[in-house]
């Protein structure tokens, strides 16, 4: 072989090796596979239209089915924005508890409906909606907060039994014109009652835990008697007494009442 001719061989060697290393270099920086975008897949940071109910289902106990988080904004938005037809059902989230049964027809435009089943008989209160937080739940509107119930309408409890002054449930009128509490129907205090003054005495004691020298009683006569009145009502610790302004001449009823003094939140 001649040299002009050995010097072409390399020369070829060298052009095909690096021919060879950029087509390396391309294949390594490009995807291996090129698939097709599939129709029925979502679409991130646009609108995915469907016709029919999407859904996620976790079969593992204790682990989250679906879950979305944001920094600094909605981690869940729920919209229903048509006004709903005679039989159908507009509502922008439905959180349901329980299987094989349906929840009730809950009413149209609604923003968030929560149903929890008992049918599984378990240890708990089935509890469609919870709040919790420093404030659990805040209703805004027409009317805040609506409860409506087969036998209790709106329950309100104290938890920290420690507490000294915490308070089950508390109204407040933002104006003097506007009024804090407002019932329609009977009224039941369970500090309050019905007692006596027995014949030829003038007075009763009545005992009640909670009632202390600053605690507010009233009471009125339920027995008519001539000449008879409540000459004072005197609380001290877990008791008051009924003092008449003269002895009664038979058993002699009336009603009390017990209210917390306001100047120091005392009985």
């Amino acid at each position: 072989m001649t040299e002009s001719a050995t010097l072409r061989t390399r020369r070829s060697l060298l052009a095909a090796a690096a021919g060879s290393a950029a087509a390396l270099a391309a294949t390594a920086a490009a995807p291996s596979a090129i698939f097709a975008v599939d129709p029925n897949d979502l679409v991130l940071n646009q609108d995915n239209p469907t016709t029919t109910e999407t859904g996620v289902t976790q079969t593992t106990d204790d682990l989250v089915g679906f879950r979305a988080s944001t920094t600094n904004g909605i981690g869940l938005k729920g919209v229903s924005t048509s006004l709903a037809a005679y039989g159908h059902q507009a509502i922008g989230v439905m959180g349901v508890y329980g299987t094989g049964v349906e929840p009730p027809t809950p009413p149209n435009r609604v923003g968030v409906f929560g149903f929890a089943s008992d049918s599984d008989a378990t240890d708990g209160l089935p509890t469609g909606v919870v709040g919790h937080g420093m404030e659990g739940v805040r209703g805004r509107g027409g009317v805040g907060v609506r409860g409506e119930g087969d036998e209790v309408g709106v329950f309100a409890a104290t938890s920290d039994t420690a507490a000294t002054s915490a308070i089950a449930l508390w109204s407040y009128a933002t104006s003097i014109k506007h009024r804090a509490l407002k019932v329609e129907g009977r009224a039941e205090f369970s500090r309050s009652g019905r007692s006596y003054v027995a014949t030829g005495a003038s007075s009763r004691t009545v005992y009640l835990t909670g009632v202390t020298s600053s605690s507010l009683v009233f009471a009125v006569l339920s027995t008519s008697r001539s000449g008879i009145f409540v000459r004072a009502v005197m609380p001290a610790t877990g008791r008051f007494v009924v003092a008449l302004n003269a002895k009664v001449p038979g058993t002699t009823y009336f009603s009390w009442i017990v209210f917390t003094n306001p100047a120091n939140h005392g009985g």
